[in-house]
């Protein structure tokens, strides 16, 4: 088990549970203010009852892991917006798609770049 947090009544129970795992374990650590668990930062707000949730410099990671280009002016969408059209124009259908298929390493790639930022915005 790599993180758990125990919820406690008086802190001698906690300290005997503690004890307890380091007689069995030798990489037992604490963390007493429940900052940081399984990678997730928390911030805690007792007197507002509530909790901020943040990943510090994932999507950094996850960008450099993957070498994404640094873009040189702010890009705010993936592709460019497709021109507006009116009247019989927007009745037009769309053309084919020419795109060429993704072998099978592109696609576990996609994959790969998907399951990372997923799991960033299922955490947070």
């Amino acid at each position: 088990v790599d993180n758990f947090g125990v919820k406690y009544v008086g802190k001698k129970y906690a300290d005997h549970i503690v004890g307890i795992l380091k007689q069995h374990y030798t990489a037992v650590s604490e963390d007493w203010k429940g900052a940081l668990y399984c990678g997730v930062t928390l911030d805690w707000n007792y007197n507002k009852r509530h909790v901020d949730i943040s990943m510090p410099g994932y999507i950094q990671k996850v960008l450099q892991r993957y070498n994404h280009p640094h873009p040189t002016k702010p890009q705010h969408s993936p592709y460019p917006a497709t021109p507006r059209k009116y009247r019989k124009d927007a009745q037009k259908p769309l053309p084919l798609d020419d795109t060429q298929r993704l072998d099978a390493e592109g696609i576990k790639r996609v994959q790969q770049i998907v399951g990372g930022t997923l799991y960033y915005g299922r955490a947070v």
